[in-house]
């Protein structure tokens, strides 16, 4: 059995790396077959894993508990997809394996492993060192002014962006408002890891840590991702509200409405500086590349019969290199969500014409296009952009309660545990808690959590049974001790 969950710990570690593969935006550019192959064999292993993590929770008789809700919802995920059966069957099997990963296989594993510290550890930093990587490529990109276009099909999405295009940086990562938001969680690891045993760290891997709070802070204004923005804002004031909360309790005052306030206000101080820095930021990032005498640029004339690449190296003066970090999509857009609010008016359009079972979920635009074809998703063939909205479309009312009860309950457990035990948690607990609350609210603007296969997803299931199953073992703890007394 310690052989076998040896093993399991292998395969995810090596799943994480081509999850992180993927995310490279010039890895679309290999032949498919490749990728489809890794995956395949990927996914059969994960199989086998996953039936193992099965045997055990029956084997543990914890088929009957809260976490089966969890097993509600992928039955009827599962309904959906067989009643919708015309359209990308094979597809939607797979994604029923992937999230049963995720859901049973690397959830159930992190809760009853979460006393393996190493584990996690080395996670977090193939995490933290594979995106300083990337984004230290990504911001030399917008020094250089890099941007290459490559187009694959006539679509008006069918294209893959690299570098500093339309006053946003693309960079390495295949969608701006992901690579902003894994940042934003870089950021926060390797803010945990800077402050935590300072004594035992050296001078070069405190200065690594530094240097990449400030590369991925550069990342998420770069990126021109209004969502990965405005969740660090969230972030800012709960760890500030958190951590201020910790030390005022320390001082012994007792008075829990001054304590709130007397933390809220130091939240709100932090927001303002916090405003005043990332805006003092970006006008300072934007002169950067004036100093940068060279423009690199790859073009691609997908109209010539023989693909053409032509790389220039252009030396340009400093008035010309001046750029701009303002989106025109969104600075001359009058509708504030940039299209967000269509699309999820559209979904919910979809949604009310097949509300128990939905439309399984890569059968929304094909679902939208044959029975609704005036919707704005059928017209523009384009994602949900809202993880919760789109489990709702996806499998309807049916799956859509169960997912969001689950969430709902657990993230409860966690805020309550986590005030009632603040004094004496472990150094991680806030930081994969953050983290969380991170990915939670990029659920609002992005497909994340479930339903899709990226690393952000693998980050939130292995960090939410890492908690749970440390709150569950404290709970034991807790039982014996007053067995004992």
């Amino acid at each position: 059995m310690l052989k076998l969950e040896k093993m399991k710990e292998y395969y995810l570690i090596s799943l994480f790396i081509m999850l992180l593969l993927r995310s490279i935006n010039a890895y679309s550019l290999l032949p498919s077959k490749y990728d489809s192959i890794i995956f395949a064999v990927l996914g059969l292993l994960g199989g086998v894993f996953l039936l193992q993590e099965l045997f055990i929770i029956t084997k543990k008789r914890q088929l009957i508990s809260f976490d089966s809700i969890l097993l509600v919802f992928l039955f009827f995920l599962g309904v959906s997809i067989l009643v919708n059966h015309d359209n990308y069957l094979e597809s939607n099997i797979k994604l029923f394996v992937w999230t049963s990963l995720y859901l049973i296989g690397i959830y159930k594993f992190s809760e009853r492993n979460y006393e393996k510290i190493q584990f996690i550890d080395l996670i977090n930093k193939i995490l933290i060192f594979s995106f300083f990587i990337m984004s230290v490529v990504s911001f030399l990109m917008y020094l250089l002014k890099f941007s290459y276009i490559y187009v694959y099909g006539s679509g008006p999405r069918e294209h893959i962006r690299i570098g500093f295009l339309e006053s946003r940086l693309f960079g390495v990562f295949g969608d701006p408002n992901y690579g902003a938001t894994m940042a934003l969680i870089v950021l926060i690891l390797s803010f945990f890891y800077l402050i935590i045993d300072q004594t035992k760290k050296s001078l070069p891997i405190r200065v690594f840590f530094v240097f990449n709070i400030i590369i991925q802070f550069f990342i998420i204004i770069l990126s021109g991702s209004r969502s990965a923005l405005s969740i660090s804002f969230v972030v800012v004031a709960w760890i500030t509200f958190t951590y201020s909360f910790l030390l005022i309790s320390k001082k012994h005052i007792r008075n829990i409405v001054f304590k709130i306030i007397l933390s809220l206000t130091i939240s709100l101080l932090m927001i303002a500086f916090y405003y005043g820095l990332q805006a003092g930021t970006k006008d300072f990032l934007k002169v950067l590349p004036e100093h940068i005498n060279y423009e690199l640029k790859v073009t691609n004339d997908s109209n010539s019969t023989k693909e053409k690449k032509n790389l220039k190296f252009n030396r340009e003066s400093n008035k010309q290199s001046e750029i701009s970090l303002t989106r025109k999509d969104v600075a001359e857009n009058e509708d504030i969500s940039n299209m967000r609010f269509s699309i999820w008016k559209s979904a919910i359009e979809i949604f009310k014409s097949t509300p128990w079972i939905g439309t399984s979920p890569r059968n929304i635009i094909v679902y939208a296009n044959k029975n609704i074809p005036t919707t704005f998703i059928a017209q523009k063939a384009i994602v949900v952009h809202n993880a919760y909205i789109n489990v709702l479309v996806s499998t309807g009312i049916l799956g859509f309660l169960p997912f969001i009860i689950f969430l709902i309950v657990n993230g409860l457990s966690v805020l309550i545990f986590f005030f009632k035990n603040k004094e004496k948690l472990p150094n991680y607990f806030n930081s994969y808690l953050s983290i969380l609350l991170v990915l939670v609210l990029s659920g609002l603007f992005n497909n994340e959590l479930v339903l899709v296969n990226t690393v952000g997803t693998f980050i939130f299931w292995l960090y939410l049974g890492n908690l749970n199953g440390y709150m569950k073992g404290m709970h034991l703890l807790d039982g014996k001790s007053k067995n004992e007394s």
